[in-house]
C-alpha cells in the first residue's frame, strides 16, 4: 500500500503530497518539526514533543492555532490510515503561504505529518557503539535558535556529512569556547566515576525528550546526574559516553575522532540505562508482549 502524507486535513499519496512554492517553510525555513516513534501504534512521549513545537510556534510566532489534543488526534488518525504499528512519524508546522513581507504571519500555518514503517538500527550497531567526530563547525553561542527544532536545518546537516565522510556515524559540536554542545542528530552524555554528565539546556542545546527521559532514568534508578557546562577533554577523560535521540533510544559512544572512549566498547552503566530505557517505554505504553525491541 502507497503510503499516505497528511497535509492540512487532508491525505495524499506520497506521490501527489505537494505544498506551494510560497510556503514560508520553503522560502526561509520558517518552521519547526518534531521526530518521534510510534511502538505498536502508540506514540512515546508524545504530550511532551507537542508541547516543545507548539512552544516553538509561539516563540517563532507562528500562529497556529490548534492545540495538543488536534494534533494528537491527527498523528493517530495518520498511523491508522497507514495501518502502521511500529512508525517513524515526523510532524511539520511551517509559516504558511508568504505574501511576500519576510516577517509576514500569515494566519494559516501548514501542518505536514509524515508516517513510515520504523525500521531500527541493528542490535549490532548497539553492541559496538557509534564513532563521532568533532565537527568543524561551531555553534553560534548567541543563535536563539538551538533550543527549536527549526526547518534551517544545514548546519546539522553539513556536519552529519563531515562524519560520513570520515566514515563516522555521528557530528559532534562544540561552541567557539570548547565546551561541548550535542551531536548533528543527537543529544550527548558522558560517564564520569559513577555520574552521568551532561551539556547543561543553555548550552546552546535542543532540549531532547530522550535526553530528559535518560535523566528521568537515571534519577529512578540511583545514579547522580550533573547539568552543566562541559569541557570537550572531559568527553575524552570520560569511562563511558552515549547519545540520545527518539530514534536510536540510547546509543553507545566508544570513539571520538581518533580516541577511544574508556576502552572503546559500550561501557556498564550505558548498558544498564538502554534497557531501562527500553523497560521505560514498555511500561509507560503498556507493552507486554514477548517481542524483543531493538
Amino acid at each position: 500500500m502507497e503510503r499516505k502524507i497528511y497535509i492540512n486535513g487532508k491525505f495524499f499519496k506520497q506521490n501527489e503530497a505537494f505544498i506551494s512554492v510560497n510556503e514560508g517553510g520553503f522560502l526561509f525555513g520558517k518552521g519547526i518539526f518534531e521526530t518521534m516513534r510510534a511502538y505498536s501504534g502508540t506514540v512515546f512521549r508524545l504530550t511532551e514533543h507537542l508541547e516543545r513545537i507548539l512552544s516553538s510556534c509561539r516563540f517563532l510566532k507562528i500562529p497556529f492555532k490548534e492545540n495538543a489534543q488536534y494534533l494528537k488526534e491527527k498523528i493517530y488518525q495518520t498511523l491508522e490510515v497507514n495501518k502502521f504499528l511500529d512508525a517513524y512519524l515526523k510532524l511539520i508546522i511551517s509559516s504558511g503561504i508568504n505574501k511576500g513581507s519576510l516577517t509576514d504571519a500569515t494566519s494559516s500555518p501548514t501542518l505536514v505529518i509524515i508516517a513510515r514503517e520504523f525500521e531500527p538500527y541493528p542490535q549490532s550497531i548497539y553492541k559496538e557503539g557509534f564513532r563521532a567526530i568533532i565537527s568543524k563547525i561551531r555553534r553560534n553561542p548567541y543563535s536563539p535558535l538551538a533550543q527549536h527544532k527549526n526547518l534551517n536545518f544545514l548546519e546539522n546537516v553539513l556536519a552529519k556529512r563531515e562524519a560520513e565522510e570520515k566514515g563516522k556515524n555521528e557530528a559532534i559540536f562544540i561552541d567557539p569556547e570548547g565546551n561541548l554542545a550535542e551531536g548533528a542528530i543527537t543529544n550527548i552524555f558522558l560517564v564520569k566515576q559513577g555520574s552521568v554528565i551532561s551539556p547543561a539546556l543553555n548550552s546552546m542545546i535542543l532540549p531532547g525528550i530522550t535526553r530528559k527521559v535518560a535523566l528521568e532514568i537515571c534519577s529512578e534508578v540511583g545514579i547522580h546526574t550533573e547539568e552543566r557546562k562541559v569541557e570537550l577533554k572531559e568527553l575524552y577523560e570520560a569511562e563511558e559516553a552515549f547519545l540520545t535521540n527518539s530514534l536510536m533510544e540510547i546509543m553507545p559512544l566508544v570513539q571520538v575522532d581518533s580516541s577511544l572512549i574508556g576502552k572503546g566498547i559500550p561501557g556498564t552503566l550505558t548498558q544498564k540505562l538502554e534497557k531501562e530505557y527500553r523497560k521505560k517505554v514498555s511500561l509507560e505504553l503498556g507493552l507486554f508482549s514477548n517481542r524483543k525491541m531493538p
